[in-house]
């Protein structure tokens, strides 16, 4: 018996698969949580590419209607589906004699496999129109 019990602590045969199987869960909820960040970077990312085509939009002559504006929003923000962002706030106002529009628009980042709003982004801008 004694044989026995010395013979199984020296033996190393299963030690790498025990090793294995404890670090590949680690491994890869790490993997998820990188994505799922990347994930939500990409969408914040596409959010200010659509505001500020939004603002570049309304920039130019002859001036453009607030639809237009938010269609180009919608158009050029990539990443995020289109229920994830609010219907932007487009709000008129004037600087002297400047014309501008405050553009502000919130996206609810969300983790895609487990349908989990984590933090809202908010996309602003201001244009001075001709």
């Amino acid at each position: 018996m004694r044989r026995a019990l010395c013979r199984l602590r020296t033996d190393r045969r299963g030690a790498v698969l025990a090793e294995f199987i404890l670090v590949v869960p680690l491994w890869g909820l790490m993997v998820f949580a990188i994505l799922q960040t990347a994930g939500v970077l990409w969408g914040y990312a596409g959010l200010q590419n659509g505001v500020a085509e939004g603002a570049r939009l309304a920039t130019l002559y002859p001036r453009q209607t607030d639809t237009q504006i938010k269609n180009r929003i919608y158009a050029k923000a990539f990443g995020i589906r289109r229920a994830d962002i609010s219907a932007p706030v487009l709000t008129a106002g004037k600087s002297g004699s400047l014309d501008y529009i405050d553009i502000s628009v919130d996206y609810t980042a969300r983790l895609p496999l487990l349908k989990v709003d984590i933090m809202t982004f908010r996309g602003t801008r201001r244009a001075y129109r001709p």
